[in-house]
């Protein structure tokens, strides 16, 4: 019995010896406990190749020395692209589609939508296509669900390179005619281009592409005109050269159309916009028995 308590403590004696050995802190005189976010409860260490962080201190795993020790500021963190890629904030306008998870980047879908900072549909835009590619994504998904036809003329305010572009609410029309440029445009402000959609997929129409009402609608108000199609495609005429362009491929689309581009999913978004709209300016409602 006394062996084995004397081979016990030897036991003992001999591994804290190394482990204060190896304890790197106490090796260079530094007491103090490093800062982490959850006060030492969880494991927090960042790794870059041979240097590790531990809380607030930088360690080189190769010689075991203390490398850097960073400045105690748990507000600010700076994080290398090439280790660390992660989101830090809820998105600020994540009330507005609440059918998606506030966490959620460009629908879930970051290989065919980018969010660079944040806008709203009908924000500024830098550019014509810019501002049509916008309404398309925000409109094109309502046009197909619906049936029928949107339009909004794409206006542009100031001038050089001040200048900017936006378009204006979306009118609603039929399944295979709205009005052209929609409500028109805005009081100090120049059109810039007229824009409509084709609603859902009809075998009966060609409505994958710019109809001829369509171009003479462009020529007539010398304009770029922009199409959002069933399959998914936005496309621009330009009446001077008659020539069509295909912008993008990505924007909701009709999953029974045979030449779908995509596979994104059309959402009335805002009809979605105007619900919630609605229930915020709802008054409340009480329910229970008021006595006398």
């Amino acid at each position: 019995m006394k062996r084995t308590v004397l081979f016990l403590s030897i036991l003992f004696i001999f591994g804290s010896a190394i482990h204060a050995q190896k304890d790197i802190f106490k090796k260079h005189g530094f007491n103090k406990e490093p800062l982490t976010l959850s006060k030492g409860k969880y494991k927090e260490t960042f790794t870059n190749e041979d240097v590790m962080q531990i809380g607030t201190v930088l360690i080189d795993t190769r010689t075991e020395k203390i490398v850097e020790f960073l400045e105690e500021d748990t507000t600010m963190f700076a994080y290398k692209a090439e280790t660390t890629s992660r989101f830090l904030t809820i998105d600020p306008h994540a009330e507005r589609y609440y059918n998606w998870s506030p966490y959620v980047y460009c629908y879930n879908n970051p290989m065919r939508f980018i969010d660079p900072d944040g806008r709203d549909p009908g924000d500024k835009f830098k550019t014509k296509r810019e501002a049509a590619k916008d309404w398309g994504k925000y409109y094109n998904g309502a046009s197909i669900i619906r049936g029928n036809e949107m339009s909004s003329t794409i206006y542009k305010t100031g001038s050089g390179k001040s200048t900017v572009y936006s378009y204006t609410e979306a009118i609603e029309g039929k399944a295979s005619k709205t009005k052209s440029g929609g409500s028109g445009t805005p009081n100090g402000t120049e059109k810039a281009a007229i824009i409509h959609s084709h609603g859902n997929y009809d075998e009966k129409y060609e409505n994958n592409k710019f109809s001829n009402t369509d171009k003479r609608n462009s020529y007539n108000q010398e304009v770029n005109s922009y199409v959002a199609t069933p399959n998914g495609t936005l496309q621009e005429y330009d009446p001077y050269t008659t020539k069509v362009n295909v912008v993008s491929t990505d924007l909701p689309s009709d999953p029974k159309d045979p030449d779908r581009k995509n596979d994104v999913k059309p959402v009335d978004i805002p009809k979605q916009k105007a619900d919630e709209e609605a229930k915020k300016k709802a008054p409340p409602v009480y329910r229970g028995y008021h006595g006398e």
